[in-house]
């Protein structure tokens, strides 16, 4: 069977779409355990062989030494439950928590067309985003549309929302650099936290590199 699916579908609808396909799908507890497994298998497997033609920029090849060793398995062994037919991960509770505090900070809330951003996928919006998301503590409301943008970058206690996924796009401007990142923080150093981007997709633009090497990032990510 073949399925074709447009770049801005809404992955919230795969449920629905796998149950039409599997005449008996399997019940989500057990589907939950074998990926649990899967990722324990995974500890033990050999890395991938690195690409001898890429080369790291001094940024990559800082956090290589640096950074703490990624692991596909939880270090606080926190358990998934099946709650109300959805798999939900035990620290769900305090990420809802955090979420709640997030809500509470906001001092603004602003529609960033009210900055001069323009969803006609043509009007570059990187300076309206900027303005309308200042220094954080603000809920940005980004209406349905296609916001070009040369990157936005989000202060701690900021909440970027959409109008739906598919409905409203963020994507990188044309003449952004190849490893350009769309979304991002806005302090590498420091780091930054409480940070949301809800209800949208964001579009990499990869059209705009033509018949070069792909790159690591996606091209279509809907934001939860």
């Amino acid at each position: 069977m073949e399925m074709e699916l447009s770049k801005y579908h809404d992955p919230g609808k795969n449920k629905e779409l796998i149950a039409a396909i599997l005449d008996s799908p399997q019940p989500l507890e057990e589907t939950t355990k074998e990926t649990i497994e899967y990722f324990r298998s995974l500890k033990n497997s050999k890395p991938l062989p690195l690409n001898s033609q890429y080369r790291k920029s001094w940024m990559e090849r800082l956090w290589a030494m640096t950074g703490k060793k990624h692991s596909t398995l939880d270090p606080r062994n926190y358990s998934v439950k099946v709650v109300a037919d959805e798999a939900v991960p035990e620290w769900k509770g305090g990420l809802d928590r955090e979420y709640a505090n997030l809500e509470r900070s906001f001092q603004r809330i602003v529609n960033v067309e009210s900055f001069g951003a323009v969803g006609d996928g043509m009007t570059d919006s990187t300076e309206a985003f900027r303005k309308a998301i200042g220094s954080g503590y603000v809920d940005v409301l980004v209406p349905a549309g296609i916001f070009i943008v040369r990157k936005i970058e989000l202060p701690s206690w900021t909440r970027l929302r959409g109008a739906g996924k598919g409905a409203t796009v963020i994507r990188l401007h044309n003449e952004a650099l190849k490893k350009q990142r769309l979304v991002t923080n806005s302090n590498y150093v420091k780091g930054n936290h409480h940070i949301s981007v809800e209800n949208l997709s964001l579009d990499w633009n990869v059209e705009r590199l033509g018949n070069v090497e792909n790159t690591s990032a996606a091209s279509i990510i809907p934001a939860v």
